[in-house]
């Protein structure tokens, strides 16, 4: 039986770091730069050192041992939540887990008294796109960088009444507005198109 826990230390850095390799070769095989693939051992363990992580496994009744097959880690900052990495076994891909461990992060940063949450992911990556919409979640930017060869989409899920980010229909006007002047001009990369480079509208890319 999966269950499911909430760790602030004595967190398995090691394994979570192979589960985190194992669900995002999903996405070096679809050819997407995901920043994570690039990461080292040190790279997770800086950020497990100072953000909690909800994690599903499987343990063993007789050894204890536990076997991780989920996580997500968790940003929190006054009233914002960042739901960060989400990783799931790829054996376990499209059983739920993923939307579970979302549901107990979302309860914790609630409780935590955020008003909303953040998450992001490549335009390409169709599944995640369609995994945050279904978990509440709705388009609220969009993003390029020079270490990443896509489009991100920035996801937010309101988690408290707001008069503009509550609004189906504004929110989505602002997505859609958005999305065409940056496209406009930002490349993938986020360089700037030629209409870019002529009229900077977007700056530096951060």
């Amino acid at each position: 039986m999966i269950r499911y826990d909430i760790l602030r230390e004595n967190i398995p850095c090691e394994e979570l770091f192979r589960l985190m390799k194992d669900s995002f070769q999903e996405r070096k095989d679809q050819g997407l730069n995901f920043t994570v693939l690039e990461y080292e051992l040190e790279n997770l363990k800086k950020l497990l050192d100072v953000n909690p992580v909800v994690v599903a496994f499987d343990e063993n009744p007789q050894t204890g041992e536990r076997e991780y097959l989920g996580f997500q880690i968790v940003k929190i900052e006054d009233k914002e939540a960042v739901a960060g990495i989400l990783a799931v076994s790829p054996k376990c891909k499209r059983t739920g887990i993923g939307s579970k461990i979302e549901e107990i992060t979302q309860q914790f940063v609630v409780d935590e008294g955020c008003e909303y949450m953040l998450s992001n992911t490549s335009e390409e990556a169709i599944s995640s796109v369609k995994w945050h919409l279904r978990n509440n979640y709705f388009k609220q930017r969009i993003g390029s960088y020079d270490n990443t060869n896509y489009y991100t989409v920035f996801f937010r899920k309101q988690l408290k009444y707001h008069w503009f980010w509550s609004n189906k229909a504004l929110r989505t006007a602002y997505f859609n507005v958005y999305s065409f002047l940056y496209k406009l001009y930002r490349k993938k990369d986020g360089s700037l198109t030629a209409p870019g480079k002529l009229l900077g509208l977007f700056g530096k890319t951060q």
